[in-house]
């Protein structure tokens, strides 16, 4: 339980890293996934408050939510960091996939 807890606590913060990042980007594209991603925060915030909470059943929603951000050819899936300094366009897009697989690694394991 306390290992869930901790795992929750670490998506709340990816979460809003990943949506940190789409806002800075203000791609017209990425407006389903931040509402998305919103959505999520608000299901671990709920749940983070109610200590009865089914934390089996908010993994489950989360990986379901997490899966339609990576529709085909669109949502993230095709989500790029784009600058014209070609050193720090590495190092966004770099960060961003770290986060993204830190989210899947946690999701991974429920």
């Amino acid at each position: 339980m306390n290992h869930d807890i901790a795992d929750i606590r670490s998506l709340d913060h990816l979460l809003r890293s990943l949506y940190t990042i789409l806002k800075n980007e203000n791609q017209p594209e990425t407006r389903y996934a931040e509402q998305i991603i919103g959505r999520m925060g608000n299901n671990i915030g709920i749940t983070l408050s109610d200590e009865q909470a089914d934390l089996c059943e908010l993994f489950s929603i989360l990986k379901a939510d997490y899966k339609s951000l990576f529709p085909p050819k669109s949502g993230l899936t095709e989500f790029y960091i784009r600058r014209d300094n070609v050193s720090l366009q590495c190092r966004l897009n770099t960060e961003y996939k770290s986060i993204l697989s830190q989210i899947e690694a946690i999701l991974g394991r429920y």
